[in-house]
């Protein structure tokens, strides 16, 4: 996992590449990993973090403090471009499904958007 602090603005574009592989390419690990979370809980959360960012976690619960040191390391741009971007999709939520931007509707969304090709 690249851990990125405050990036310059001229470096955003870069930092948010998104990687070149297809749908396909990736389509069957993903389906793979969410089988597994589903069926065998947290502990499967670790082994994929440990496998995919080469993190070992002892626990995936974040504490008040280190969300809070967290979010002082964010400048105050980045967390203003951010609120805008959940206003936006909320927006884009409520105005194409009728729903409120609730976790409730996050597996139907995630079903929905998640393999969707352009």
């Amino acid at each position: 996992m690249n851990k990125i602090y405050n990036p310059d603005r001229k470096d955003w574009l870069n930092i948010l590449k998104r990687p070149t592989q297809t749908v396909s390419d990736i389509e069957d690990v993903v389906n793979e990993v969410f089988a597994k979370v589903e069926m065998e809980g947290d502990s499967v959360l670790m082994e994929y973090t440990q496998k995919f960012d080469g993190v070992n976690l002892k626990s995936l619960q974040v504490s008040e403090s280190e969300i809070a040191e967290a979010a002082d390391l964010v400048g105050q741009e980045l967390k203003t471009a951010i609120a805008l971007a959940k206003r936006r999709f909320c927006s884009f939520v409520f105005h194409n499904f009728n729903v409120g931007c609730t976790r409730k509707y996050f597996r139907m969304f995630r079903d929905s958007f998640m393999y969707t090709t352009e």
